[in-house]
Protein backbone atom coordinates (compact mmCIF):
# COMPACT_ATOMS: atom_id res chain seq x y z
CA UNK A 1 0.00 0.00 0.00
CA UNK A 2 1.24 3.50 -0.77
CA UNK A 3 2.74 5.60 2.02
CA UNK A 4 2.87 9.00 0.33
CA UNK A 5 0.65 10.84 -2.14
CA UNK A 6 3.35 10.32 -4.76
CA UNK A 7 3.45 6.56 -4.09
CA UNK A 8 -0.32 6.39 -4.31
CA UNK A 9 -0.39 8.32 -7.61
CA UNK A 10 2.32 6.03 -9.01
CA UNK A 11 0.33 2.95 -7.96
CA UNK A 12 -2.80 4.36 -9.61
CA UNK A 13 -0.88 5.01 -12.86
CA UNK A 14 0.34 1.40 -12.82
CA UNK A 15 -3.18 0.11 -12.22
CA UNK A 16 -4.52 2.16 -15.13
CA UNK A 17 -1.79 0.84 -17.44
CA UNK A 18 -2.61 -2.71 -16.34
CA UNK A 19 -6.34 -2.12 -16.89
CA UNK A 20 -5.62 -0.77 -20.37
CA UNK A 21 -3.76 -4.03 -21.07
CA UNK A 22 -6.80 -5.98 -19.89
CA UNK A 23 -5.22 -7.48 -16.75
CA UNK A 24 -8.09 -8.82 -14.67
CA UNK A 25 -5.80 -9.03 -11.64
CA UNK A 26 -5.50 -5.24 -11.69
CA UNK A 27 -9.27 -4.88 -11.42
CA UNK A 28 -9.21 -7.33 -8.51
CA UNK A 29 -6.57 -5.27 -6.71
CA UNK A 30 -8.53 -2.06 -7.30
CA UNK A 31 -11.71 -3.74 -6.11
CA UNK A 32 -9.99 -5.03 -2.96
CA UNK A 33 -8.73 -1.54 -2.18
CA UNK A 34 -11.84 0.52 -3.00
CA UNK A 35 -14.92 -1.75 -2.78
CA UNK A 36 -15.74 -0.71 0.79
CA UNK A 37 -15.82 2.96 -0.23
CA UNK A 38 -18.03 2.35 -3.26
CA UNK A 39 -20.32 -0.09 -1.44
CA UNK A 40 -20.75 2.19 1.58
CA UNK A 41 -21.57 5.17 -0.57
CA UNK A 42 -23.91 3.18 -2.81
CA UNK A 43 -25.72 1.80 0.24
CA UNK A 44 -26.25 5.30 1.61
CA UNK A 45 -27.49 6.58 -1.71
CA UNK A 46 -29.83 3.72 -2.61
CA UNK A 47 -30.92 2.33 0.74
CA UNK A 48 -31.47 -1.09 -0.84
CA UNK A 49 -29.03 -3.99 -0.85
CA UNK A 50 -29.91 -5.20 -4.35
CA UNK A 51 -29.56 -1.70 -5.81
CA UNK A 52 -26.31 -1.26 -3.88
CA UNK A 53 -24.80 -4.45 -5.32
CA UNK A 54 -25.87 -3.50 -8.84
CA UNK A 55 -24.42 -0.01 -8.48
CA UNK A 56 -21.09 -1.31 -7.18
CA UNK A 57 -20.91 -3.75 -10.10
CA UNK A 58 -21.69 -0.98 -12.62
CA UNK A 59 -19.04 1.36 -11.21
CA UNK A 60 -16.28 -1.27 -11.36
CA UNK A 61 -17.50 -2.53 -14.73
CA UNK A 62 -17.12 0.97 -16.13
CA UNK A 63 -13.57 1.17 -14.80
CA UNK A 64 -12.83 -2.22 -16.39
CA UNK A 65 -14.43 -1.42 -19.74
CA UNK A 66 -13.25 2.19 -19.96
CA UNK A 67 -10.11 2.65 -17.83
CA UNK A 68 -9.37 5.87 -19.72
CA UNK A 69 -12.52 7.42 -18.23
CA UNK A 70 -10.53 7.90 -15.01
CA UNK A 71 -8.44 11.04 -15.51
CA UNK A 72 -5.49 10.99 -13.12
CA UNK A 73 -4.62 14.58 -13.90
CA UNK A 74 -7.97 15.62 -12.48
CA UNK A 75 -8.85 13.18 -9.69
CA UNK A 76 -7.48 10.58 -7.36
CA UNK A 77 -9.00 7.16 -8.06
CA UNK A 78 -11.05 7.05 -4.85
CA UNK A 79 -12.51 10.46 -5.68
CA UNK A 80 -13.37 9.36 -9.22
CA UNK A 81 -15.03 6.18 -7.93
CA UNK A 82 -17.09 8.22 -5.45
CA UNK A 83 -18.15 10.67 -8.13
CA UNK A 84 -19.13 7.90 -10.57
CA UNK A 85 -21.05 6.12 -7.81
CA UNK A 86 -23.04 9.30 -7.12
CA UNK A 87 -23.59 10.01 -10.80
CA UNK A 88 -24.75 6.47 -11.55
CA UNK A 89 -26.99 6.45 -8.49
CA UNK A 90 -28.56 9.73 -9.59
CA UNK A 91 -29.17 8.29 -13.07
CA UNK A 92 -30.88 5.15 -11.81
CA UNK A 93 -32.39 6.01 -8.44
CA UNK A 94 -35.03 8.73 -8.10
CA UNK A 95 -33.66 11.58 -5.98
CA UNK A 96 -36.52 11.24 -3.49
CA UNK A 97 -35.39 7.66 -2.73
CA UNK A 98 -31.74 8.53 -2.23
CA UNK A 99 -30.99 8.25 1.49
CA UNK A 100 -27.77 10.21 1.61
CA UNK A 101 -28.41 13.26 -0.54
CA UNK A 102 -26.52 15.38 1.97
CA UNK A 103 -23.57 13.08 1.36
CA UNK A 104 -23.47 14.34 -2.24
CA UNK A 105 -22.59 17.82 -0.97
CA UNK A 106 -19.85 16.36 1.21
CA UNK A 107 -18.49 14.34 -1.73
CA UNK A 108 -18.46 17.43 -3.93
CA UNK A 109 -16.59 19.34 -1.22
CA UNK A 110 -14.09 16.48 -0.85
CA UNK A 111 -13.65 16.41 -4.61
CA UNK A 112 -12.85 20.12 -4.67
CA UNK A 113 -10.37 19.58 -1.82
CA UNK A 114 -8.78 16.68 -3.71
CA UNK A 115 -8.44 18.85 -6.82
CA UNK A 116 -6.86 21.63 -4.76
CA UNK A 117 -4.35 19.20 -3.24
CA UNK A 118 -3.47 17.88 -6.68
CA UNK A 119 -2.66 21.43 -7.81
CA UNK A 120 -0.35 22.14 -4.85
CA UNK A 121 3.40 21.91 -5.27
CA UNK A 122 5.00 18.61 -4.18
CA UNK A 123 6.71 20.45 -1.28
CA UNK A 124 3.40 21.71 0.09
CA UNK A 125 1.68 18.33 -0.47
CA UNK A 126 4.49 16.55 1.37
CA UNK A 127 4.24 18.93 4.34
CA UNK A 128 0.46 18.41 4.51
CA UNK A 129 0.89 14.66 4.19
CA UNK A 130 3.38 14.45 7.04
CA UNK A 131 1.31 16.57 9.40
CA UNK A 132 -2.05 15.04 8.51
CA UNK A 133 -1.45 11.40 7.59
CA UNK A 134 1.78 10.72 9.45
CA UNK A 135 0.49 12.88 12.35
CA UNK A 136 3.72 14.78 12.84
CA UNK A 137 3.60 18.24 14.36
CA UNK A 138 5.08 21.13 12.38
CA UNK A 139 8.41 20.93 14.22
CA UNK A 140 8.77 17.21 13.46
CA UNK A 141 7.75 17.85 9.84
CA UNK A 142 10.38 20.59 9.52
CA UNK A 143 13.05 18.24 10.90
CA UNK A 144 11.93 15.38 8.63
CA UNK A 145 12.15 17.59 5.54
CA UNK A 146 15.28 19.45 6.62
CA UNK A 147 13.75 22.93 6.42
CA UNK A 148 13.01 25.65 8.94
CA UNK A 149 9.92 25.60 11.11
CA UNK A 150 8.91 28.92 9.55
CA UNK A 151 9.10 27.37 6.07
CA UNK A 152 6.88 24.45 7.15
CA UNK A 153 4.36 26.84 8.69
CA UNK A 154 4.30 28.80 5.41
CA UNK A 155 3.78 25.61 3.38
CA UNK A 156 1.00 24.40 5.68
CA UNK A 157 -0.68 27.81 5.65
CA UNK A 158 -0.54 27.97 1.85
CA UNK A 159 -1.90 24.46 1.47
CA UNK A 160 -4.74 24.94 3.93
CA UNK A 161 -5.69 28.32 2.48
CA UNK A 162 -5.78 26.84 -1.01
CA UNK A 163 -7.96 23.93 0.10
CA UNK A 164 -10.26 26.22 2.09
CA UNK A 165 -10.67 28.57 -0.86
CA UNK A 166 -11.51 25.72 -3.25
CA UNK A 167 -14.01 24.11 -0.88
CA UNK A 168 -15.71 27.34 0.15
CA UNK A 169 -14.56 26.91 3.74
CA UNK A 170 -12.82 30.28 3.92
CA UNK A 171 -13.33 31.98 7.27
CA UNK A 172 -14.43 35.55 7.40
CA UNK A 173 -11.87 37.82 9.04
CA UNK A 174 -12.66 38.51 12.67
CA UNK A 175 -12.52 42.17 13.53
Amino acid sequence: MANTPEDSARWERQMQIRLNRGEAAALGELYDRHARLVHGLAARLTGEEKATRELVARVFAELWLRPGAFDQARYRLATWLAIRTCEMAAEHVPRARMNGHRDLDRIEENTRADEAITELSPRVRRALHLTHTAELDYRQTAAALGVSEEEILNRLRLGLQTIAARTGAVREDRR
